[in-house]
């Protein structure tokens, strides 16, 4: 009798910096605060592009969630931008109501 091997599950590549793994976005956002020179942040860009061809986007993303002055300071050294607010700073009233137009989009997306 012949059995059918189990079937591999596929295997995540695990983002490691500086040692440590990136497991999560906020692991993620931990080491790109780290990061304090362009070098670092050219160094941690070319890791991190090796696991996802969104590295500059997610960065981006993440600067939604610093101060002002840290969402500045990572959007110049790492050369991003948020993907809804560019480089500019919303408003907590521009951030709510760009995240209830998303929806909608998303919404009339999912209706067929």
């Amino acid at each position: 009798m012949v059995r059918a091997m189990p079937k591999q599950k596929k295997q995540c590549k695990v983002f490691r910096w500086k040692g440590k793994p990136l497991l999560t976005l906020g692991d993620v956002s931990d080491a790109v605060i780290q990061c304090q020179t362009k070098a670092d942040a050219k160094s941690f860009l070319a890791s991190y592009r090796r696991i996802t061809p969104h590295a500059e986007a997610n960065i981006g993303y993440l600067t939604g969630y610093f101060t002002d002055d840290e969402c500045r300071r990572i959007q110049d050294l790492f050369g991003v931008s948020h993907p809804i607010f560019g480089t500019t700073i919303p408003t907590l009233e521009e951030a709510f109501n760009a995240g209830v137009k998303w929806e909608k989009q998303m919404l009339r997306g999912h209706e067929a």
